[in-house]
């Protein structure tokens, strides 16, 4: 039995993508100083490259990105850079397990930009609390301020779509 190459780190696989994009296509690395999420395009604050931190610290230990198979590695995919993406944990988590690599990346390059993901799920979850309801215009102030008093954060999950839901309902007092 072959023994599967080791994986390649981060900022090689954002190196790689960086040189081999389609010029046809959404490229993959907008900056290759500033990691973000292939699909969604998510960037968490503080991870890009500055005078203490190098460009590859960046892509690894501040940006949290998963690294993603194009074809599964259950499926035979190999660890090469150019059959592995970099995604956020949402993404990764919602991304096809596929035989065909083509699937995936055109998977990658539909993808929604990660604020319409967080509007969507929020006017889903705003329909399962107040059913046939307008969402309301209020004062993010408000929200915010609601958030910081009175909700709290399920661990390993983050801020769930229904809290936000609550919080607007709240503030429109409804």
């Amino acid at each position: 039995m072959a023994t599967r190459a080791a994986m390649p780190s981060h900022y090689e696989i954002a190196l790689w993508w960086a040189e081999h994009q389609a010029p046809d296509a959404r490229p993959f690395v907008l900056d290759i100083g500033e990691p973000a999420c292939f699909a969604c395009r998510w960037y968490p604050d503080g991870c890009e490259a500055s005078d203490t931190v190098t460009l590859k610290a960046s892509w690894a230990l501040r940006a949290k990105l998963d690294r993603a198979h194009l074809k599964p590695h259950s499926l035979g995919g190999s660890n090469d850079p150019s059959n592995i993406v970099l995604l956020c944990r949402t993404c990764h988590r919602d991304a096809p397990d596929w035989d065909d690599p083509a699937e995936m990346l055109a998977w990658v390059q539909r993808r929604a930009h990660w604020s319409r993901l967080a509007e969507d799920k929020l006017l889903a979850a705003w329909d399962e609390i107040r059913p046939g309801v307008p969402v309301p215009n209020v004062a993010p102030e408000a929200v915010s301020a609601l958030i910081s008093q009175e909700a709290g954060v399920h661990f390993g999950v983050g801020m769930k779509a229904s809290t936000f839901a609550v919080a607007i309902a709240r503030a429109a007092g409804l």
